[in-house]
């Protein structure tokens, strides 16, 4: 027995090509999971490469499933019914205010900036030309679009309000007299009765506010003045020079979001019949209609933005029973649509005048010797 354990050791560790018999199989046990991991490694990259190729197939699948959409699409779009395109576009550029345009204008604005109280009434304007007359002349619409425009350069927030009060308390005014003389058919069918006459949830304006004394010219506005009369066409085609002049002063003078525009969109809409015969006249209608289309249909070149402002607020009005914000009396109706101070956080000047006023009362209660 020990010769043959001998035996078998002396076989198992002799060399055969210079190496032990039992590295022999250590070898081919290495080779073998060299093996292993290789077929495992060239299974697991088949398997990769398979899944990326179907996720390929699918993208390149999915391309052409979209690239047939947009070709139908397109071809849709090409056979067919053509369809509406609006083109927005940018408003043109306010110009820069540079001076007034009026002589008196800066005069008007020192007196105005260098009253010790707020001022909530324009002052009475008399010809200082001759020394003999103390006439009081009448504010046109030129003086009241330029003083504002100026006070707007000079960041006087309460004199442009007042300006504005003083175009919506004449129009005020025009109406109070059309609807007494029958020019409004007796009464305004449109308007709302809570907002113009007495209403509890808001303080009304006094009647006396309302009816605007200051002089005006006839510039100043012409809205429900000979409404229906159509012998004085001429006379009202001549007269709105003025007015429609005022209105391009102030659109562009001002930037898109001014509140003054609204309230000159709003006044000229309200003209309604009288505008559209001042913007479209009878005399276009007849000749050649080729020409009739191509050509202005009015001599008065409006601004773009005004244009469309007028168009959004007469939208507004269709069929619809719709007071606008200038014909309510309602303490502080307007201010919102109409004041610069709301831009800017602050009170309203007739508020402030207010407050001024019962300060004043308070302290002379006060020291007043019993």
């Amino acid at each position: 027995m020990g010769d043959d354990y001998e035996i078998a050791t002396t076989q198992s560790t002799q060399p055969v090509n210079g190496r032990p018999s039992g590295s022999i199989t250590k070898t081919r046990n290495q080779d073998a999971s060299k093996l292993k991991i290789l077929s495992y490694i060239q299974s697991t990259s088949s398997d990769y490469q398979r899944k990326s190729q179907t996720s390929k197939l699918q993208m390149d699948r999915a391309d052409l499933c979209t690239a047939k959409h947009k070709v139908t699409k397109n071809k849709r779009k090409i056979t067919g019914k053509p369809r509406l395109k609006l083109k927005l576009r940018a408003p043109p550029p306010a110009e820069e205010y540079e001076e007034p345009l009026l002589s008196t204008t800066e005069v008007l604005y020192g007196k105005l900036e260098q009253a010790s109280e707020i001022q909530t009434e324009l002052p009475h304007t008399v010809n200082g030309e001759d020394d003999n007359t103390d006439a009081v002349l009448p504010w046109t619409a030129k003086q009241l679009s330029d003083l504002y425009l100026f006070c707007q350069k000079n960041n006087s927030i309460n004199l442009c309000d007042m300006i504005a009060d003083t175009w919506i308390r004449a129009f005020h005014t025009s109406n109070l007299s059309a609807d007494r003389d029958g020019g409004n058919n007796e009464e305004r069918p449109w308007l709302k009765k809570a907002f113009v006459g007495p209403s509890p949830p808001g303080e009304q304006l006094p009647q006396s506010y309302l009816n605007l004394q200051l002089k005006l010219d006839a510039s100043v506005t012409l809205i429900y003045h000979n409404v229906h009369d159509k012998e004085d066409s001429a006379e009202l085609e001549d007269s709105s020079d003025t007015l429609l002049e005022t209105a391009n002063d102030i659109y562009n003078h001002t930037s898109p979001n001014s509140p003054v525009r609204l309230l000159w969109a709003d006044i000229l809409a309200l003209h309604g019949r009288r505008l559209e015969h001042i913007l479209n006249p009878s005399s276009l209608w007849s000749g050649d209609p080729e020409q009739v289309i191509s050509g202005n249909r009015t001599q008065h070149q409006l601004h773009r933005d005004l244009e469309f402002d007028i168009m959004c607020t007469a939208l507004r009005l269709v069929r619809r029973k719709l007071t606008l914000k200038c014909e309510e009396t309602t303490v502080g109706a307007w201010c919102k649509r109409y004041h610069l101070h709301t831009q800017h956080g602050l009170k309203c000047y007739r508020q402030l005048a207010r407050e001024v006023t019962e300060v004043i009362d308070v302290n002379d209660d006060e020291y007043r010797p019993r």
